[in-house]
């Protein structure tokens, strides 16, 4: 039966626009599309795969793959039996979720994010390229992440933040449900328009035809309103408001007939 180790948990992730590079440095390795119900190897014929965010790749023992950016230098290398979700930053999501991990070497321009097994989250440096940083899994309920760039990143951990300077290390228990932590979601309604957010924004009603709520990001944010979600860094703003109707009354069948048989 060919390896498929996310098949007990495997989850349908929408295709995002973002475009990856997909390497098989050893075999056996999979991929799964988004929008398919199996995935294929990457045979040593066909050794590089172009997928959208969204898709999954899977090593067994002995496999080895990397996940590369094209135009970007952040990369994910992966060996031994390993599952990862390449996910789309547009949609607020990690670079890429580690779902499975038995040894990855990561590589993270500014403000990226990989989600770790048990649901740390690694940010890279705000400013400056930074990596390698190498996880590996100690035990069957443990995982070694380790710090072998010149800059200092930021773990998060369920509800602690950690800094982890060059050449520190941090071994991460791995827990059957990690909670996450819960962030409170608060809502601003006008004139019958309601959207929701979390973060730290001030919210103003608009007073015009059209109405609407602007909204003024304080801290890092995320609206929620009429079927989109929109993040805000500080200082952004955003306004909601439904698109105008003609308010015009619509021409009766008689009406439209009369103006049809009126010569010019």
């Amino acid at each position: 039966m060919p390896f498929d180790p996310g098949t007990a948990s495997y989850r349908q992730v929408q295709a995002g626009p973002l475009e990856t590079l997909v390497v098989r440095h050893s075999d056996p390795v999979r991929v799964r599309r988004p929008d398919s119900d199996a995935g294929y190897p990457l045979a040593y014929y066909h050794k590089r795969e172009r997928l959208p965010s969204g898709s999954w790749v899977y090593c067994e023992a002995g496999g080895r793959a990397e996940i590369l950016w094209p135009g970007d230098a952040s990369s994910v290398l992966f060996s031994g039996p390993s599952a990862a979700i390449i996910g789309e930053p547009t949609r607020d999501e990690a670079l890429v979720s580690l779902q499975r991990v038995t040894y990855a070497r990561l590589i993270l321009t500014p403000e990226d994010r990989v989600a770790l097994p048990g649901g740390a989250i690694l940010r890279g440096d705000p400013v400056a390229p930074s990596g390698p940083f190498v996880l590996e899994r100690l035990t069957g309920e443990l995982l070694r992440l380790t710090n072998q760039s010149s800059q200092t990143v930021q773990l998060q951990y369920r509800d602690s933040l950690i800094d982890l300077s060059p050449a520190d290390a941090v071994d991460l228990p791995l827990m059957s449900s990690t909670p996450i932590p819960e962030v409170e979601e608060e809502s601003v309604s006008h004139d019958g328009l309601s959207v929701n957010f979390t973060g730290e924004l001030e919210a103003r009603t608009q007073a015009s035809s059209q109405g609407g709520i602007l909204l003024e990001a304080t801290s890092d944010a995320a609206v929620d309103g009429l079927g989109v979600r929109v993040s805000l860094a500080p200082g952004d703003k955003a306004i909601f408001r439904r698109l105008a109707q003609n308010t015009s009354p619509r021409p009766t069948r008689e009406e439209t007939s009369q103006a049809e048989e009126t010569p010019e």
